[in-house]
């Protein structure tokens, strides 16, 4: 395998340097020297100095003041961590959301806030006769979507001030309503979408908190106006189950609250 990938050449230079060098770290009990980096993995030491300031200039790697030497950063952790977490949510939440899913016969989703829209980790089909339609793996705007709202609303000042002011097609009226409305969500603990993602969609979506008191996920329902009437009968209907379930998935991460 080895000598084919040299033979062939990759594709990004680089980038395959760059990975060898985290795995060569990561592996070393010690700080290691660009000299022993490059002996190492047999990889010219002026190569292993250029992907070494570009990987310190992104965080991952650290050069000693006094020795020179590098070491690993916690950033590959910490990227690994958050991996895991995703990992571990959908397998505490699948329960939970079957659960949730045979009780009201909707579209079911546990949804995370990636790239500033809401992907959806898992969904269920609804077995309505009017059915709101969706997909694991999916990706849906955050603003206008009930999971998204919830998600934001528990997002730090910094990541809401680039997000509601870096939109240039909203006006200041618009982001002002947009700030209040958060508040709102937080204050009531969920986030409806009353067709505002689409025609004839209502959506209830309550945040899944972890130890840390944020809100990592969001877990809802969507289901079609015309069986409902209104909004107001699907939160009836549905709410406490909905709230009761993120609170049990929650739980599970480590929020008692």
């Amino acid at each position: 395998m080895e000598e084919k990938q040299k033979k062939n050449g990759s594709p990004a230079p680089a980038a395959t340097q760059a990975i060898r060098i985290i795995e060569y770290l990561s592996s070393c009990s010690e700080m290691a020297s660009i000299t022993e980096i490059a002996k190492g993995l047999g990889i010219n030491s002026n190569m292993v100095f250029r992907v070494l300031k570009a990987l310190e200039q992104e965080g991952w790697v650290y050069s000693d003041l006094i020795t020179g030497k590098i070491q690993l950063t916690l950033k590959p952790v910490s990227i690994a961590a958050a991996a895991s977490q995703r990992v571990n949510l959908t397998g505490a939440a699948l329960p939970y959301l079957h659960e949730l899913w045979q009780e009201t016969g909707e579209s079911t989703w546990l949804g995370i806030l990636h790239e500033d829209q809401v992907f959806y980790l898992q969904h269920l089909d609804s077995v309505k006769s009017i059915k709101v339609s969706g997909m694991t793996g999916g990706l849906y705007p955050a603003a206008v979507s009930a999971p998204g709202r919830v998600l934001l609303a528990w997002q730090s000042r910094a990541y809401l001030e680039e997000y509601i002011f870096g939109r240039g097609d909203w006006s200041d009226v618009q982001r002002v309503d947009f700030i209040r409305m958060l508040q709102q969500v937080r204050e009531q603990g969920y986030a409806l979408d009353n067709e505002e993602y689409g025609p004839g969609i209502i959506c209830y979506a309550a945040p899944v908190m972890d130890y840390t008191g944020m809100a990592v996920a969001a877990v809802g329902c969507s289901g079609a106006l015309a069986i409902y009437r209104n909004i107001e009968n699907y939160v009836d209907m549905y709410g406490s189950k909905i709230s009761d379930t993120a609170k049990r998935i929650s739980l599970i991460l480590g929020n008692g609250t």
